[in-house]
């Protein structure tokens, strides 16, 4: 993800969804600086608004699902990369446009069916309790996709292979 900023991170991804990555920063040169987390199979990395730190999921080697653990690091290497969510299996993280909060789907949820996803959001600094702000349909999955400048939230609806676009006001 390229940041406001100009940081880049970058993320290489080999065919096989169970392989690790390295994370890496890359100059405008092209010369990566591999950070310090350790690999993993990463997927879906983002850059926050001020390029201060990166949100990234990894899918815990599960190859049919690739949702699991979403994971916070602060670009300046001062810290360990930390993990932001705990509970079901989640991925697509974005952050929203003022940086406070991570907006990502989750099936963590036990009234939904495990194919189901809706969409949460949960302060990035880990405080309080993740806030669920759609509620999809059985085996539905609301993939969090960007968020507009004047806070919309776009959204992908997905179900056996179609998929439609939405939007989510925060009035």
């Amino acid at each position: 993800g390229l940041s406001a900023y100009g940081s880049l991170v970058y993320l290489s991804r080999s065919s096989d969804v169970t392989s690790l990555q390295t994370l890496a920063l890359v100059d405008r040169a092209g010369v990566a600086e591999p950070l310090n987390v350790p690999p993993a199979s990463y997927y879906s990395l983002r850059v926050s608004p001020d390029g201060t730190q990166v949100v990234v999921a990894s899918d815990d080697n599960d190859p049919n699902e690739r949702l699991a653990t979403i994971w916070v690091y602060d670009l300046s290497g001062d810290t360990a990369i930390r993990q932001l969510t705990f509970d079901g299996r989640n991925g697509a993280p974005i952050w929203t446009p003022d940086g406070e909060w991570i907006t990502f789907i989750s099936n963590r949820d036990a009234e939904q069916p495990a194919n189901t996803g809706s969409i949460y959001r949960t302060r990035v600094d880990g405080s309080g309790l993740a806030e669920r702000l759609t509620t999809a349909e059985a085996g539905h999955r609301h993939v969090p996709a960007s968020y507009s400048h004047d806070g919309r939230l776009f959204f992908r609806d997905r179900l056996r292979g179609q998929t439609g676009v939405w939007t989510l006001s925060s009035e």
